[in-house]
């Protein structure tokens, strides 16, 4: 449901648009109307202010085509030139001509009797009541032409109790727009056709429009449609179409009897949600942007809610999965520790040690993929530590790659009194029968004792000495 203030120069009425119906509520400008009016609104429910008066000023202008701030400079130095700073003013770029320098086309707008918007206005102001803004009737009629029939040019002719309207547009924009009221002295239509053959004969003569490409559209009611038919011109039938407003309005959505031109305008202007403010100043409009603000920071406060609410959710999520997966662990390392110890009753000799079985286990699946056994290489080498008792090994790695068998020996020369010449002739030999063995030998380190290489002097010839070294032995025909 939305609301709608419609000014014009009798008195104020207030449209509640539903879905396709219009309830209008009229007020005099009085303080009885006044206060009528602020009884029915709905103070935080933002309101439309759509304007229908006669003092209505356009001038359509052309202007170089340049920057948005030139641009911006150019429109408020001509709406001071021609309107003389008049508080209520609009422009509108309508495009750009065809030819030349392609100058843009400009509408300039100026509502020039704004005291009768002005009682109405400082209420809604007084009253902290948001409106949307200001707009002009003439300028959203052109949201009815798609619906009409179309033409390069358009002269649009409404009429509603006391005033008759009449609107040209070219290429579906607004040009100008004529406000006059009916003389009570002659009927209707004979004054419709009158008001109607002064602006033909000024579109003709002033400003050059070609007739026949110039549409006139008439909407009008029952009661004026066979008196209208009967009474214009039988050459002008070609251009000219009578139509019933209320079979419009049906087409457009809008179910009510007796419509008008500002029941049809209201309700395309609450449909079209993106149309812009017209007339309406800063300040008057201060409570519709601090209620924009409101909104937004509430759904933006909702958003931030519900990303909270969602991220705890996937954490809960996870952090169950987590906990899950650690259950699962802890309860397959409990029945293996379990086993261990079952194995370890069977086999006492057996270490049990869950990183030792871990590293057994590795070595074995890594020697199963590579195929490939170390025993051929450790019989090898134990046969030549068999004849060097005095080569004791303290560690020993085997490393299998793909392009070699490499074996590093970290081991010492053991129980010699102080005679080095005689452990180094054993390391020596001891590298020799390596070699026999088809293998490349590789000295890292040779086995220097510990106080020599300290620079000890005076050693007892009783003291026991060892002496470490490192060889890496290799078989490449593996």
């Amino acid at each position: 449901m939305k609301t709608i203030l419609y000014l014009s120069k009798a008195d104020a009425q207030l449209f509640t648009i539903t879905k396709n119906r219009i309830e209008i509520q009229t007020f005099q400008n009085t303080e009885k109307g006044e206060t009528d009016f602020i009884r029915c609104l709905n103070f935080k429910k933002p309101i439309f202010v759509l304007v229908d008066i006669i003092k209505e000023n356009y001038q359509n202008l052309t202007m170089p085509h340049v920057s948005a701030r030139d641009h911006r400079n150019l429109i408020k130095h001509n709406i001071k030139k021609l309107f003389n700073n008049n508080t209520y003013t609009h422009s509108v770029i309508q495009g750009r001509e065809q030819k030349g320098r392609r100058d843009d086309k400009v509408l300039l707008m100026a509502l020039n009797n704004p005291e009768i918007l002005q009682p109405w206005l400082n209420l809604l102001v007084s009253y902290k009541i948001p409106f949307t803004g200001i707009y002009s009737l003439p300028l959203l009629s052109e949201l009815l032409l798609k619906s009409l029939p179309k033409n390069p040019a358009t002269l649009l002719i409404t009429h509603n109790n006391d005033s008759l309207r009449q609107s040209v547009f070219v290429n579906q924009k607004l040009q100008l727009s004529r406000l006059v009221s009916f003389d009570t002295n002659i009927a209707k239509s004979q004054f419709l056709l009158q008001q109607f053959n002064n602006i033909k004969h000024y579109l003709i003569s002033v400003i050059k429009v070609n007739i026949h490409s110039l549409s006139i559209i008439i909407l009008t009611d029952k009661s004026l449609l066979n008196t209208l038919h009967q009474e214009l011109n039988i050459e002008d039938s070609q251009s000219i179409y009578i139509l019933d407003i209320n079979d419009l309005a049906k087409k457009l959505g809008l179910y009510n009897n007796n419509i008008q031109l500002q029941h049809l305008i209201a309700y395309q202007l609450v449909r079209h949600r993106t149309i812009i403010n017209h007339y309406a100043t800063a300040r008057e409009m201060r409570y519709f942007f601090y209620r924009q603000l409101r909104i937004r920071s509430y759904f933006t406060s909702v958003l931030l809610v519900v990303v909270a609410i969602i991220t705890n959710v996937i954490y809960l999520q996870n952090t169950a999965i987590q906990k899950q997966e650690i259950n699962q662990i802890a309860e397959k390392t409990l029945n293996r520790r379990n086993e261990l110890i079952q194995l370890a009753k069977i086999t006492p000799n057996l270490p049990y040690d869950i990183e030792i079985i871990r590293q057994i286990v590795d070595t074995g699946w890594s020697l199963k993929q590579q195929q490939k056994l170390p025993h051929t290489a450790w019989e090898k080498l134990s046969h030549v530590l068999n004849d060097h008792p005095k080569i004791l090994l303290e560690n020993l790695e085997w490393i299998n790659n793909p392009s070699e068998e490499l074996i590093r020996l970290n081991g010492k020369i053991s129980r010699f009194k102080g005679n080095y010449s005689r452990a180094l002739k054993k390391f020596n030999r001891f590298v020799k029968d390596l070699g026999k063995q088809h293998w490349d030998v590789n000295i890292i380190t040779y086995p220097y004792p510990n106080d020599i290489l300290q620079g000890q002097i005076g050693i007892k010839t009783d003291k026991i000495r060892q002496a470490s070294f490192v060889i890496e032995i290799s078989d490449h025909a593996n």
